[in-house]
């Protein structure tokens, strides 16, 4: 499934639930994802640079 369906899909989920605990919890995983990848990201830079960069021709 391709990424923009997968988010159409998800949408479409979020705007059938009428239940407050469970969109709650919807977006405290959404963000716990995107703090996670932030955090991934930053320790990749940190640790191996040329693992996040693009490769260099010799």
């Amino acid at each position: 499934m391709a990424l923009d369906d997968l988010k159409t899909e998800f949408h479409s989920l979020i705007d059938e639930i009428s239940n407050e605990k469970i969109l709650e919890h919807f977006y405290a995983i959404l963000n716990n994802l995107a703090k996670s990848e932030e955090v991934s990201k930053t320790l990749i830079k940190d640790i191996a640079p040329e693992a996040s960069s693009e490769p260099v021709m010799h």
